[in-house]
C-alpha cells in the first residue's frame, strides 16, 4: 500500500514538474518572439548603415583624399557590417530552432527539458549581447560617417579653384 502510493506520489511530482519546465519554456518562447522583433529592427538599422556606406564609399573614390584613414574606416565598417551579417544569420537560425523544439518539447522528459531550456537561455544571452555589441557599432559608425562627411566637404572646399 504505500508502495502504491510513493509511486503515485513520484509520478504526480514528475508532472508538475514538467508542467513548471512548460511554463518555463513558454515564458522563453516569449522571450523568443521579442528578440526576434529586435532582430527586425537591426535587420532595418543594418540596410540603413550599408547604404550610407555606399554612398560614402562612393564618394571617397571620387574625392580627392589627403587623409588616408578615412578609407581605413570605411573598409573597417565594411568588415563590421558583414559580421553583423553572419551575427542575424546565427541568431536567425538559433530562433528557429527554438521555434522547432517548441513542436515535441511535452514529449521530453523532465531532464531533457532543463537541458533544452538551459541552451535557450544561453541563446538569448549570447544575442542580447550581440544586439548590445551592434548598437554599439552602429553608433561608433554613424559618428565615423559624420566625421568622414564633415572632412569629405572641408576637402571639396580645399579643391574647389578659388575666383581670385
Amino acid at each position: 500500500m504505500i508502495l502504491i502510493f510513493s509511486m503515485a506520489l513520484m509520478a504526480s511530482c514528475g508532472d508538475n514538474e514538467k508542467e513548471n519546465l512548460s511554463r518555463e519554456f513558454d515564458d522563453l518562447m516569449t522571450e523568443n518572439d521579442s528578440i526576434e522583433s529586435v532582430a527586425t529592427e537591426f535587420e532595418n538599422i543594418h540596410q540603413e548603415m550599408l547604404q550610407t556606406h555606399n554612398e560614402l564609399k562612393q564618394q571617397l573614390e571620387g574625392a580627392q583624399l589627403e587623409d588616408s584613414t578615412l578609407l581605413e574606416s570605411m573598409a573597417e565598417h565594411e568588415a563590421i557590417l558583414k559580421n553583423h551579417e553572419a551575427m542575424r544569420a546565427g541568431h536567425k537560425k538559433m530562433m528557429e530552432g527554438h521555434k522547432e523544439l517548441k513542436q515535441n518539447f511535452g514529449q521530453l522528459s523532465s531532464d531533457e527539458m532543463k537541458a533544452q531550456i538551459t541552451k535557450m537561455r544561453e541563446h538569448h544571452d549570447e544575442m542580447m549581447s550581440d544586439h548590445e555589441t551592434m548598437r554599439s557599432d552602429h553608433e561608433k559608425m554613424r559618428d565615423e560617417h559624420d566625421e568622414i562627411r564633415k572632412n569629405l566637404i572641408d576637402s571639396n572646399r580645399e579643391n574647389q579653384p578659388t575666383g581670385s
